[in-house]
């Protein structure tokens, strides 16, 4: 079994304690930032009441995935434009790609 680090973590103010991979302490941590410049930034910077800290985390976690499906859009229109200009490369008789020696 690998070992693993237990990483302090700040959101709303509240301390919490979470483990993970060594190599992945840093990221936990840059994570667990951003989500809580996330909730202050929905939660209007104001002191947030226990009650609506799982609202807040269930928007910011919507958030979180709507950005990433846009993001999962924005790779497929790349793909399929680079799809496009391939086979009009091909079309004109021009290989894409290195040129292999033989």
């Amino acid at each position: 079994m690998s070992d693993r680090n237990t990483v302090s973590v700040f959101l709303l103010g509240k301390r919490y304690s979470m483990t993970c991979l060594p190599e992945n302490a840093e990221q936990l941590r840059d994570s667990a930032e951003e989500l809580n410049d996330m909730l202050l930034k929905l939660n209007g910077e104001s002191v947030v009441d226990p009650q609506q800290v799982e609202i807040l985390i269930v928007a910011a976690a919507l958030n979180l995935i709507s950005d990433l499906k846009d993001k999962a859009q924005d790779l497929r229109d790349y793909e399929d434009q680079l799809q496009a200009l391939t086979q009009k490369f091909r079309t004109l008789g021009i290989a894409a790609g290195p040129k292999r020696s033989v």
